[in-house]
């Protein structure tokens, strides 16, 4: 079952359990969760008739005793004061209290000394802490993040799932070991809130073993500054790079020819079913697609007149019928977003800048390169952002070659910032902040290893809306390769270790141990880290997960998330039909393996740039 379907289905077990007329209060993050999954409508079915967010109540608030509460938070000590200081006055008839976490005993504690009035009827664990934004896609919401909510989150996710995992990480990463080794701990502390009881299926034709014992494998984005630093030119990733999604809600205020009820629309694969079937797609055939679709609208319309050749017709199409922007939301849904999307390609030349960036990721040719940054830098109508990106790749790309100078790239740059916003200039920095942030010192892995299927791509392209090429993306995110590794049995056990056995209990070190503590694990840390990695042949070479969960530290991207799909089967998703992700959705296919993405956060390259800003100041 989804992870969309999961906690949908416990919030309703959840709201079902309570009689009558009730209120449902929540706090920031569980109002996010609950918005992704249950529409309002559905609530007011369910005999909820109030929502508000938990926050201090003011003396002689109003009361609501004809109402009984459902409470749905994070068991944070804020919430738990706040909650507290609720029951001390109570509003409601009578108390459901849930958290989305493990709550502490003494939380409990205080909860207890502060229900005087004994208005608390349940108190229950519903571990619904994170984000399910798609099928197999899950946010933590956490920017920043935070090691603490990276521990919550993914607890929550593994118990929703109800097996304990075996726990890889990139041993090359510090954040990925930290979070490994408080997972680690939490999983054996907490081990009663899973289940046991795996069995394992082989493909004849590889050998390979499948087995049902689930894998939470720990990555770095720093492996990979690459995919967040690129144009996307499928559609979800594409309006999240230029329009920006947040919790499934994209914000078109401001764009032009919008009215107010467009303004915020949702992204929804479960409710919308042309996203659903685009949301893969590559720019050009998604505009084939919707002018299909305007048409035939249109065709049954005696009053729409003239034929629909590109987006300025449909959107003459949504203005002068009411009617259909009435009838078809949906579809006028998309013809707004790929009209603003069109637009911003134009206005910013993104077609000439997406091309050199994809052959700066695939393709070795430095003079050649330098050659075409530099013109890209100072052309006009281009964003210094956009100019900004393109060094970094090349800097990145060349940072080891011994003729890679960047000074001229720098003073490029800084001519192209003169007159620009101080926020913008600060982008110039970031020359020498994305090699602290992610050089090759900080990288084991080849992010560069690809080569350009540009040439191909050319010859293959076709139209689709008159006037706007089919754009295919051939870059491949190193998490592909990752993944192909990790399904074919021969993802490095030296480089990925593993600390934590799964149903086993047991931390891998040089001296395993296992039932530890915080304080035994941080005791401990030395040891696991000098000595000798886990050996390979200490497991199965031929036993492979079925059930993977990776976990993206730094932030994911919907690129990822496009890969992590083709790799799950789901059709239009895989676009190299050469590369790593076709090779394991292949073997995935065979034994019946899925991969869900998780990550503190779903990055596009304005928030990757920040991150790395941040993170090189430190």
């Amino acid at each position: 079952m989804a992870h969309h379907d999961s906690v949908r289905n416990a919030l309703r077990t959840l709201i079902r359990g309570a009689p009558g007329l009730k209120a449902l209060v929540v706090d920031r993050d569980t109002a996010a969760t609950l918005g992704l999954v249950e529409p309002y409508s559905q609530l007011m079915s369910e005999e909820v008739c109030h929502v508000e967010v938990l926050v201090a109540q003011p003396a002689g608030a109003r009361q609501l005793l004809h109402l009984h509460a459902i409470v749905l938070v994070r068991p944070t000590e804020q919430n738990v004061a706040l909650l507290c200081a609720e029951l001390a006055a109570p509003r409601f008839r009578d108390y459901q209290l849930c958290f989305a976490n493990v709550l502490r005993r003494l939380a409990v504690e205080q909860l207890a000394e502060a229900d005087v009035h004994e208005r608390v009827v349940s108190l229950r664990e519903s571990f619904l802490d994170f984000l399910p934004l798609r099928k197999s896609l899950v946010s933590l919401g956490d920017p920043l993040g935070s090691l603490d909510r990276a521990v919550d989150g993914v607890l929550a996710l593994m118990v929703m799932r109800r097996r304990i995992p075996q726990v890889r990480y990139d041993r090359n990463s510090a954040a990925c070991r930290n979070l490994a080794e408080r997972l680690a701990v939490k999983f054996d502390q907490e081990s009663s809130l899973f289940q046991d009881g795996t069995s394992d299926a082989m493909n004849a034709g590889t050998g390979i073993v499948g087995s049902r014992a689930p894998l939470l494998l720990i990555l770095d984005r720093v492996e990979d500054p690459v995919t967040p630093l690129l144009n996307q030119w499928t559609y979800e990733a594409m309006i999240h790079e230029l329009l920006g999604i947040q919790n499934n809600t994209v914000s078109l205020k401001g764009s032009m020819d919008v009215k107010d009820e467009f303004e915020q629309v949702v992204l929804d694969a479960e409710s919308d079913e042309f996203f659903a079937r685009n949301m893969f797609s590559n720019f050009g055939d998604l505009g084939a697609n919707l002018k299909e679709l305007v048409d035939n609208f249109s065709s049954q319309r005696p009053d729409a007149q003239g034929h629909v050749r590109d987006l300025d017709d449909m959107l003459r199409l949504v203005e002068e019928l009411p009617e259909f922007r009435r009838s078809s939301s949906n579809v006028t849904k998309h013809v707004l977003l790929t009209s603003e999307l069109s637009r911003r390609v134009d206005s910013g030349s993104l077609l000439r800048v997406s091309q050199l960036e994809q052959d700066l990721a695939c393709r070795e040719s430095e003079a050649e390169h330098r050659k075409q940054v530099l013109q890209i830098c100072s052309a006009p109508g281009i964003a210094l952002k956009d100019k900004v990106r393109v060094v970094l790749l090349f800097a990145l790309r060349y940072e080891q070659s011994p003729t890679c100078n960047l000074s001229e790239l720098k003073i490029a740059l800084q001519r192209a910032a003169a007159g620009s916003a101080s926020e913008d200039v600060a982008f110039v920095d970031l020359v020498a902040g994305i090699r602290r942030y992610a050089g090759a010192a900080k990288r084991h892995g080849d992010v560069f290893s690809n080569r350009s299927f540009l040439a191909k791509a050319a010859t293959s392209m076709r139209r689709g809306i008159h006037g706007i090429e089919n754009i295919y993306t051939q870059h491949e995110p190193l998490l592909a390769q990752t993944l192909d590794d990790l399904l074919r049995a021969r993802l490095s056990y030296e480089t990925y270790p593993v600390i934590y056995e799964g149903s086993g209990g047991a931390l891998h070190a040089s001296g395993a141990f296992s039932g530890a503590s915080a304080q035994t694990l941080g005791s401990a840390r030395g040891a696991a880290l000098s000595g000798p990695p886990p050996r390979a042949d200490a497991h199965t070479d031929r036993v492979v997960p079925r059930d993977i969960v990776v976990m993206m530290v730094g932030g994911c991207c919907y690129e990822e998330y496009r890969t992590v799909s083709g790799i799950n089967g789901v059709a239009g998703a895989v676009m190299v039909e050469s590369g790593h992700t076709a090779s394991a959705a292949q073997v995935a296919r065979s034994l019946q393996a899925h991969v869900v993405l998780a990550s503190s956060h779903v990055l596009n390259s304005s928030m990757f740039l920040e991150q790395v800003r941040r993170v090189a100041q430190q």
